[in-house]
């Protein structure tokens, strides 16, 4: 049902004498299912409308009129009733259910067909995310879908994907988790142009936050994105030094509910991205040693990223050129080995069935460049041993720092048997 044109509140009509362009409109879809529409969204030029089985197409003429209005059946697939459907660029993506898990699907139009059609893209992670999403937000500036769910409201299941040429180059399904399922509650996520914005509810009040999502983002005065969460700077906090017990207290706008870093900053006498060693944290104070009044820092919580790799096989053509992985024989993996780019800090985890985990850590730091004692970002390939077989293996890449690590791409070298 619409209202008269330009007049949103208005259902009945201006006259009952003749039938106007300007009058309400009041139309129902037509189809041998059950059609109860659930949702609305625009879409190349008309109105796509989603019912729990079927997806309609509202048309009209030049002008929508209650003379020219039809309601056609689009295409027939299931969907989530309470996740509503979002757009980003020329498609359209919204939930279905899995069972136990949820699938977000993505309605566009073939370029070389012209019909309608849907793709699963969690068709690589059918297990990954979980019931009850009850909110999708699609920043189309860096190609980024964000889905929120009731079942883990401390988490955000986060989609990137990169076309050209009608070829999908990148389709990426990857977790953000704030906090722990005690301590954050995620209540509503929207994106505005770059930047993320969460209403985050947790003991002591409601939160508003805000992430940027820019791959080029950097601090002020420096070549590179100091990563904590919940970020504040010097400025925007208290502290107070005590000359008896040689040690300054920083009190936070907030109640600390995880471990919390400070790192310097540019624009005072003290290094920028070194950290500062703290002393407690507890309420709302956290206590350093000596008088750190006049320098610049960042305070923040820790978190980690991690990596995990997929099993690796050897892949060999088959006569129509596609390429199958090679399921027999035995694969020995020697070594492992990474490429990156302005990277500070990671560890690698290499995990083989029934041994202990091997650990190697990279700091940035390269004999013959950088120095001592700054912040130090590098590019280069990284490698590290494995020696195990392929199918008894877990390697994964890890950073805990608040410093960047940027992965371009990873090798293998092995014995096949």
């Amino acid at each position: 049902i619409m209202s008269r044109s330009a007049e949103f509140y208005e259902f009945f009509p201006e006259t009952i004498t003749q039938v106007l362009d300007t009058s309400p409109i009041d139309v129902a879809s037509t189809h041998t299912k059950v059609s109860i529409l659930r949702h609305a969204i625009s879409f190349d030029e008309e109105l796509l409308l989603f019912s729990d089985q079927t997806q309609f197409i509202l048309k009209g003429g030049a002008t929508l009129t209650s003379e020219n209005i039809s309601i056609n059946v689009a295409t027939e697939f299931e969907t989530d009733k309470s996740i509503k459907p979002v757009g980003a660029g020329s498609n359209v993506y919204f939930g279905f259910n899995k069972g136990a898990f949820t699938g977000i699907r993505e309605f566009f139009i073939a370029s070389d067909t012209d019909t309608k059609q849907a793709d699963d893209i969690t068709a690589n992670v059918p297990k990954y995310i979980p019931t009850n999403v009850f909110k999708l937000s699609s920043a189309t500036n860096e190609n980024i879908l964000v889905a929120l769910s009731s079942d883990e409201d401390n988490a955000l299941y986060v989609y990137q994907y990169y076309v050209s040429q009608n070829r999908r180059l990148q389709s990426a399904w990857s977790k953000f988790t704030f906090g722990t399922t005690s301590t954050d509650t995620i209540l509503n996520v929207e994106f505005i142009e770059n930047e993320l914005f969460l209403i985050n509810e947790r003991s002591d009040g409601v939160y508003l936050e805000k992430m940027n999502v820019s791959p080029a983002l950097v601090d002020t005065g420096e070549t590179y994105l100091t990563h904590l969460d919940r970020k504040l700077n010097n400025t925007q906090i208290t502290e107070n030094y005590n000359s008896g017990t040689n040690q300054t207290t920083i009190t936070l706008p907030y109640t600390i509910t995880r471990p919390m870093k400070v790192v310097g900053r540019s624009g005072a006498s003290n290094k920028a991205g070194q950290e500062i060693a703290t002393v407690s944290q507890s309420g709302t104070s956290i206590v350093v040693s000596g008088d750190i009044t006049a320098q610049n820092y960042f305070i923040g919580e820790q978190y980690e990223f991690l990596f995990q790799f997929s099993q690796q096989f050897i892949q060999v053509a088959d006569t129509q050129g596609s390429r199958i992985s090679v399921k027999e024989g035995r694969l020995q993996i020697r070594n492992w080995s990474v490429s990156f780019n302005d990277t500070g800090f990671f560890t690698t985890e290499v995990q083989p069935v029934g041994r202990d985990v091997s650990t190697t850590t990279f700091t940035g730091t390269i004999t013959g460049t950088g120095l001592l004692g700054t912040v130090n970002l590098e590019d280069g390939d990284y490698q590290f041993a494995v020696q195990s077989e392929n199918d008894k293996l877990t390697v994964v890449i890890k950073n805990d720092s608040h410093l960047p690590s940027n992965f371009i791409n990873a090798s293998w070298q092995g014995y096949y048997v």
